[in-house]
């Protein structure tokens, strides 16, 4: 999920060590298709706008009942590999989020 740049780049990354993995760009909709125990790295600039809810003044308000919340906590809860991919200014909210992500699909019912 993310930008072609990011896409290029990875599999850039695995034809160097002489891996051939399947690596596409995909939308939220799709994930639930992609096999479990997949890698998945979401690019931040991709979900900002489904998640942020306001960025202003130094404080960032997320809005953790997204669908892209859910999906990435799915994700997690079925054995899948998930990062996102962030610049400095937005890398310790994409670290809340995932462990947000995580706390979500592992919670107790």
């Amino acid at each position: 999920m993310g930008s072609q740049q990011l896409l290029k780049s990875i599999n850039n990354t695995f034809s160097s060590v002489g891996l051939s993995p399947p690596v596409m760009s995909i939308s939220i909709q799709q994930l639930q298709q992609t096999p479990n125990d997949s890698i998945i790295i979401v690019d931040w600039n991709y979900v900002n706008s489904s998640i942020v809810k306001s960025d202003s003044s130094n404080i960032i308000i997320l809005n953790l009942s997204s669908f892209t919340v859910n999906e990435l906590s799915m994700l997690i809860r079925r054995g899948d590999l998930v990062t996102i991919f962030a610049n400095a200014t937005y890398s310790k909210v994409a670290e809340f989020l995932l462990g947000y992500a995580w706390a979500k699909g592992f919670r107790l019912h």
